[in-house]
């Protein structure tokens, strides 16, 4: 996996963050974790979900809290996502996707966003090869563990955003042998 290079420099950051939280990505995952979308907006936080939604969730988005973009062009993400103080990374934690590299979490972190994730598998292995500090959001469901982790203990974390430079599109492609085989053809 890697990241592009906008994200790295992704322009003028947002001074003044209208949003707590920011989700950019496959919001059809978000249907089976609608309870924090519901702690979300019962704790009286913002969000911003950056992609298409889903027709099961449209008329369940449609409060002042939590405003969507729908499908913008990828040059417009970060500077979409650094209108928020922390990046949501909602993902099921349980197979295929414990187990897959979270593209999200990767371009929150190119982006020097604080993390707020489930904590699954994959995203616990980021975080200890990287030195990062994630805040890790409840494995319940139940809306009383998901309004406690949305309160104090979130306003009070101190985050650590790993440096993601190695993992630059630019430099995950240069030392694959192809280039070399079209630089030997020319």
């Amino acid at each position: 996996m890697g990241v592009p290079d906008d994200f790295f420099s992704p322009g003028e950051p947002h001074a003044t963050k209208e949003f707590d939280f920011v989700y950019a990505g496959d919001m059809t995952r978000l249907t089976a974790l609608e309870h924090a979308l519901d702690a979300i907006e019962a704790s009286g936080k913002s969000l911003l979900l950056i992609g298409q939604v889903p027709a099961s969730l449209q008329t369940r988005l449609r409060t002042g809290q939590m405003v969507t973009t729908g499908r913008i062009p990828q040059s417009q993400v970060p500077a979409q996502l650094t209108r928020a103080r922390v990046g949501l990374n909602l993902v099921p934690a349980r197979p295929p996707f414990s187990e897959q590299t979270s593209t999200k979490l990767l371009e929150y972190c190119a982006l020097g966003l604080p993390v707020a994730s489930i904590d699954y598998a994959w995203a616990r292995r980021f975080e200890q090869q990287t030195g990062a500090h994630f805040y890790w959001l409840p494995k319940s469901s139940h809306s009383g563990d998901w309004l406690h982790a949305l309160g104090i203990p979130l306003e009070q974390y101190q985050f650590a955003t790993p440096d993601v430079q190695h993992l630059r599109w630019g430099r995950q492609v240069e030392p694959m042998s192809v280039w070399r085989r079209i630089e030997e053809r020319r």
